[in-house]
């Protein structure tokens, strides 16, 4: 499971950004109910959990205690889908898979993952430790006669270069869905 984790900084209840150990007690939690791991399926990750309700209370025996709403986004690589799920306190209120067409942002860890993936394929020379490696989303296009390679599927773009320079060396482009590369070249060598 993947854990995205805020710039420090942030996490504050004014932001609504859930701190990265209050996410990481919540996704597993999420993950605990069984109708939230069916709809997940067994490969995903969390792209961001938020505060939605700090007002909600609630009344245990004597004490009365604020039990905050959390969002927690969810991507499903098994199925391809996002999921939302809403929580309050531990319990899971409710679970919404969304339509396929929803692009979730790009989580940190899973940038990440595109990245080292990429490092990995065998057409990248010696995996390019000298050079940062960058990932945006992208979604591949949906053709009249066929679909480009990744359609449907979370697909990042990945660039090598030295540092933020912006003169990519190498791009690859990378099916996390599918946990494969689908496109290396060194830069220029595309149109």
């Amino acid at each position: 499971m993947g854990i995205t984790a805020l710039p420090a900084g942030q996490g504050t209840a004014a932001d609504g950004a859930a701190s990265t150990a209050i996410a990481s007690d919540l996704a597993a939690k999420a993950v605990t109910n069984s109708k939230v791991r069916q709809v997940l399926g067994s490969r995903y990750t969390l792209i961001s959990v938020t505060v939605t309700d700090l007002s909600a209370t609630h009344l245990s025996g004597c004490c009365t205690g604020m039990m905050p709403k959390h969002h927690l986004m969810f991507y499903s690589y098994t199925n391809d889908v996002a999921v939302d799920v809403e929580m309050k306190g531990e319990d899971v209120i409710t679970i919404v898979q969304r339509d396929r067409s929803y692009l979730p942002p790009e989580g940190e860890e899973e940038m990440q993952q595109a990245i080292d993936l990429a490092r990995k394929d065998s057409r990248i020379p010696g995996g390019l430790p000298q050079l940062d490696g960058h990932a945006i989303l992208m979604q591949p296009g949906d053709g009249l006669l066929w679909n480009e390679p990744g359609y449907g599927h979370r697909v990042f773009w990945v660039t090598f270069s030295k540092g933020l320079s912006g003169n990519p060396e190498y791009w690859a482009v990378v099916d996390l869905s599918a946990q494969t590369v689908l496109k290396v070249e060194k830069e220029g060598t595309h149109p």
